[in-house]
């Protein structure tokens, strides 16, 4: 799903959101995409909701790594990333993936 950011850059969920743009990247990225060639294939709400959950699990790892690394200004972009979750209402599998990922962040953050 973020074949087409090559096209915008990585343009962070909260800035799209704030500037009113989300639908507008989308359309220029799915562009970027078709334009390579490529078919955006329809997906159904199960399989929207898992990217979206893999999207933001993926950016609740990568500040982890960040936080390992010394970087202590990422604890904004992990508390987004826990809240766009928490929002998903994560149930069974996704919960205990969700609650993984957030002892690992507490021991990197010294709890």
């Amino acid at each position: 799903h973020d074949m087409g950011e090559w096209s915008t850059g990585d343009i962070p969920s909260p800035a799209k959101r704030r500037m009113g743009i989300s639908d507008h990247v989308t359309a220029l990225e799915d562009a970027a995409i078709t334009g390579m060639g490529f078919t955006i294939p329809e997906c159904t709400p199960e399989e929207l909701r898992a990217v979206k959950l893999a999207d933001c699990f993926e950016g609740m790892l990568f500040c982890i790594s960040e936080r390992a690394m010394g970087n202590r200004a990422i604890k904004t972009a992990f508390s987004n990333w826990l809240e766009y979750v928490a929002e998903m209402e994560p149930k069974g599998t996704e919960r205990d993936v969700l609650q993984y990922i957030a002892a690992q962040w507490r021991i990197q953050d010294g709890r």
